[in-house]
């Protein structure tokens, strides 16, 4: 007889108990037998629904016959359209096990999730299928698109189903983005499609916009030409005299270029490799390639001699995100992520972190702010590129790698998306200096995993390859000074009391300066004194800013 414990769910435990009272006077055949009945009564029947006419899913005159697809049923759209959406209170997110459609248009609201557990494939052939809100998800089983996909700013297209697994690409794939928004497509499976079934729409910052802003950009797709890209996006900022364009690589020897037409390098871009680039007036770009769905490699090299030389870009190389989907940046947003992998490849001390262009953040001339272990989640967008310190020497070079096991659904906002995190031992304290219109800021954080001594992964140094005559950093504690910078210092939670920080700026004299906190989740009952030493005076920042001329 089986046990209780081997029905798998608690209606099955139910119904063995109440089959083995009634029947206990009969013998086992006859109570197996019963058993077996009842298990095959559980067994929900699988049924296909057709589209009949426009229509929300929910509702059952959408479809032929009556009734909704349910969890264990196909789906077949026949030329109408229909909307998954939460209309009026009667229906939400819908999960079945297949999809199948060779005209029409679906339009997800709310998320859909496939599940492919009949053994059979989802197909889309000749069709639009765009996600306007939510995510479309294939948990599992193959998935044939010859129609159109299109993904919307900020929504999501998951592919997990296991290995041997394909999701078939002939039609189209679109990935939109804004500024502050970016489409997602995560796989965990085999991707079959060519370079031009594939693109992503990344928004970059405009060159002519007030500011001169660039960007640093990465490919978010493989396979595409440089040439092709600079042919085929006209937004591209370009300087006619020059027949310069903006885009180019970085080099930690001879700094910043652009690709003219008559260098460009007509190779493929480089997964895995940042560029700076720039419109005209802030607008998007098109990539198109091939999904990489496997670890990415990228040589990165140190020309540094000075150990200690954060203020020199010899030692920096820019890195890009290669998929089309989010990635952990650091330790806070998941086990897998950009810095922990690489700590063999960066410097030690306070350039095991990553460094990104934040002219938002930081208005006027713009900064690289930077992420270690000890900043709060975050997570890198789609075709976002950064900076990182290489291990090493003139001439040492490393294998930087991104993994796949580092995407993340959870993204969705910013390049550099900020999740939360929640952790009692903890307190944070931005300290802020505002000159003109210009902002800059400096990180301390107290954690467990911080000292007064440097703490590779969780302090990083502060890099001068933007303006250096205007900063805000603190130096660490215990050592003596030796130049370097630091944008974020972590320090000890247990020793946060009686602490004495140094912190160091560069201004312009003559001008009306302003300190103070922007950020703080410090204990109440901590005051937060500013010394001059200078001026000999004591300010409490919990009153009011610091100001100086």
């Amino acid at each position: 007889m089986c046990k209780p414990n081997e029905l798998g769910t608690y209606q099955q435990f139910y119904i063995y108990l109440w089959v083995q009272n009634v029947f206990k006077k009969m013998n086992m055949k006859k109570i197996l037998l019963i058993m077996l009945c009842m298990f095959t009564s559980l067994a929900v029947a699988q049924s296909t629904y057709t589209s009949s006419q426009n229509g929300y899913w929910h509702n059952a005159s959408t479809w032929g016959g009556g009734g909704v697809p349910g969890a264990n049923d196909t789906a077949i759209i026949d030329g109408e359209t229909v909307i998954i959406q939460n209309d009026a209170g009667s229906g939400a997110d819908v999960t079945i096990d297949r999809l199948s459609f060779s005209s029409g248009t679906l339009r997800l609201r709310n998320d859909l999730t496939l599940t492919n557990s009949s053994g059979n494939s989802s197909t889309s052939s000749g069709t639009t299928l765009i996600v306007e809100s939510g995510t479309l998800t294939v948990s599992d089983g193959n998935f044939t698109n010859a129609g159109t996909i299109s993904v919307g700013t900020g929504m999501k297209f998951i592919f997990t189903s296991g290995t041997g697994d394909t999701f078939t690409n002939t039609g189209t794939v679109d990935l939109a983005s804004t500024s502050q928004a970016f489409a997602s497509l995560m796989f965990n499976g085999t991707y079959s499609g060519n370079v031009n079934n594939m693109q992503y729409s990344r928004f970059v910052e405009g060159h002519d916009s007030g500011n001169g802003a660039w960007d640093l950009i990465g490919p978010p797709l493989n396979g595409m030409g440089i040439a092709t890209f600079i042919s085929s996006n006209a937004d591209l900022a370009d300087n006619p005299s020059n027949d310069d364009f903006g885009i180019g690589p970085f080099s930690n020897t001879s700094g910043w270029s652009t690709y003219a037409t008559s260098d460009v390098d007509f190779d493929n871009f480089s997964v895995g490799t940042g560029y700076q680039m720039a419109t005209t007036s802030g607008s998007n770009v098109e990539f198109k390639g091939t999904v990489a769905t496997s670890n990415v490699n990228v040589t990165i090299v140190s020309n540094e001699t000075d150990p200690w030389g954060s203020g020199n870009p010899n030692r920096f190389n820019l890195v890009a995100n290669p998929y089309p989907a989010y990635i952990n940046a650091n330790s806070n947003a998941g086990s897998d992520n950009v810095i922990t992998q690489n700590l063999s490849a960066l410097h030690e001390g306070v350039h095991q972190a990553i460094w990104y262009w934040d002219g938002a953040a930081n208005s006027g001339t713009g900064a690289y702010s930077t992420i270690t272990n000890a900043t709060a989640t975050k997570y890198v967008a789609p075709g976002q590129a950064f900076m990182v310190g290489a291990k090493g020497d003139t001439g040492d070079s490393n294998t930087f790698t991104f993994t796949a096991a580092m995407q993340n659904s959870s993204g969705s906002g910013d390049d550099f998306y900020a999740g939360d995190i929640m952790d009692e031992d903890r307190g944070e304290l931005f300290i802020t200096l505002q000159q003109q219109n210009k902002i800059k800021e400096t990180e301390i954080y107290f954690i467990d995993e911080g000292s007064d001594g440097i703490d590779s992964s969780y302090d990083g140094a502060l890099i001068d390859l933007a303006d250096s005559t205007f900063q805000i950093f603190s130096r660490i504690l215990n050592e003596e000074d030796n130049g370097t910078k630091i944008s974020v210092n972590a320090l000890s939670y247990s020793e946060m009391w009686d602490k004495v920080i140094p912190i160091g700026i560069n201004a312009l004299g003559g001008e009306e300066m302003t300190i103070g906190i922007s950020h703080r989740t410090t204990p109440a009952d901590l005051n937060i004194y500013l010394e001059d030493a200078q001026q000999a005076t004591m300010t409490n920042l919990l009153d009011g800013d610091y100001v100086l001329t």
